[in-house]
């Protein structure tokens, strides 16, 4: 199998972060993810929300990377939501019990309105 990857981000609401990704996620996919993940922690940025409408493949390297992330944003008190995974995808995330740890939102309208409820609960 041949390891494609691509990956973009925006910020449409303030502090929210979106990664929108494309292929397979695995060994070769973490080096500048994970380097454009890591800038905007440094940047002081919280949540991120990955949409994963376009991932085909995920493998186990790919799934310590996501979890590796959630553990970065978590340790400066930050989150991360799943947006439009597909139902591979999904069934990979329940079996490597990663669905009890990350929260999965079915469009990215509700992932962004999860996040905009996570940042107002952190404002006080």
């Amino acid at each position: 199998m041949t390891d494609r990857f691509e990956f973009d981000f925006s910020e449409p609401v303030e502090n929210i972060v979106i990664f929108n990704l494309k292929g397979e996620i695995t060994e070769i996919a973490n080096d500048n993810f994970k380097r454009e993940f890591n800038n905007f922690i440094e940047q002081g940025k919280k949540h991120f929300i990955l949409n994963m409408r376009d991932v085909i493949y995920i493998n186990s390297s790919g799934l310590g990377l996501l979890a590796g992330f959630l553990k970065n944003a978590r340790k400066i008190d930050g989150e991360i939501k799943l947006a439009e995974v597909n139902k591979i995808i999904r069934n990979i995330l329940e079996i490597s019990k990663l669905t009890r740890v990350f929260e999965l939102h079915d469009t990215l309208d509700s992932a962004i309105n999860s996040a905009k409820i996570s940042l107002d609960k952190n404002v006080y």
